[in-house]
């Protein structure tokens, strides 16, 4: 599985739209959503996720010039850690 990490690793930050900070958090968020879930916590780092896109889907409908990049790539993070720890079912 390539992780938003592996990506930026790779130079693929070249062709970002979003600012870096944002990048940057988002890479925050996989990293620890992914300890989160090694510890047994895989709902806690789901969520964590999932406010990040949330978030990232506020920006795209307030008009954000990076909103949709944002979303696609917070999606991307939650399709990444779905497919390695499995569906979490949040309470």
């Amino acid at each position: 599985m390539q992780t938003n990490q592996d990506r930026n690793a790779q130079g693929w930050e070249a062709h970002l739209t979003i600012p870096a900070y944002e990048m940057s958090l988002i890479l925050l968020a996989e990293a620890e959503a992914m300890e989160l879930a090694n510890d047994g916590r895989s709902p806690e780092g789901y969520a964590l996720l999932t406010r990040g896109l949330a978030r990232a889907n506020e920006e795209l409908a307030a008009g954000s010039d990076h909103g949709q990049e944002l979303a696609q790539h917070w999606t991307e993070a939650l399709d990444g850690f779905t497919r390695r720890y499995g569906r979490v079912l949040l309470g």
